[in-house]
């Protein structure tokens, strides 16, 4: 009986210490900390296009770096003489932009001296009108483009023969580049493919020759 009594009490006991000392190793450890791992990605900005849209207009000045004309007499090709000269003018245009997708048209208007080289008279286009659609795509402060069109020029020949303007198409690339303050410049490479007769019609002169411009404009 006093053998039972003893182990009772030793299962007390045993209790008694288990309640009041297990929570206070608990308190003493304090709360369970978890460390949480952040992966923070770092997502790098998407480049907004510039903005090309709008009028902008300025001055332009070339030289003629490839060209010939030929001239054809009663339909027969005849004389082939190379070209060779300069220009310089005003250019305006406007710009649609569709994200990066720039596309617009453009007006320039040129004095010039391209002239066919001849031992023996020096025909020549004095002024030059170009209208062209363009089509770019922006690259960050550039914008490179392709474009087509139609030109007209005055054709002088100084051998007396008369003959309208000549006509014809227009293509070539080009690249502006965005500069401070709406400032704007840029290359151009246009080859023109034209066409006029003289002599009252009865002959005909086909100039092809192509031009290598500086620009340099200004956005509104």
């Amino acid at each position: 009986m006093s053998s039972d009594w003893s182990t009772n009490m030793k299962s007390v006991y045993l209790a008694v210490m288990i309640a009041v000392f297990s929570p206070a190793h608990a308190f003493a450890e304090g709360p369970t900390q978890l460390q949480v791992e952040q992966n923070v990605s770092t997502i790098d900005p998407v480049p907004i296009a510039l903005d090309w849209s709008g009028f902008y207009a300025g001055v332009t000045a070339g030289r003629l770096v490839n060209g010939f004309t030929t001239y054809f007499y009663r339909g027969v090709s005849g004389d082939y003489y190379d070209m060779s000269g300069n220009g310089a003018g005003l250019f305006a245009g406007y710009n649609v932009q569709r994200d990066s997708l720039v596309y617009g048209f453009e007006l320039a208007a040129q004095s010039a001296n391209y002239v066919a080289n001849s031992n023996f008279f020096a025909p020549e286009f004095t002024s030059m009108l170009d209208l062209q659609l363009r089509g770019g795509w922006s690259v960050e402060h550039a914008l490179p483009y392709a474009f087509v069109g139609y030109s007209r020029g005055n054709w002088e020949n100084d051998n007396e023969l008369t003959n309208p303007s000549g006509t014809g198409m227009n293509y070539g690339v080009g690249i502006d580049f965005a500069l401070a303050n709406h400032w704007l410049a840029g290359v151009k490479y246009i080859q023109r493919d034209m066409s006029t007769a003289f002599n009252e019609n009865d002959n005909g002169v086909e100039p092809e020759f192509g031009t290598l411009q500086l620009r340099l404009g200004y956005s509104f």
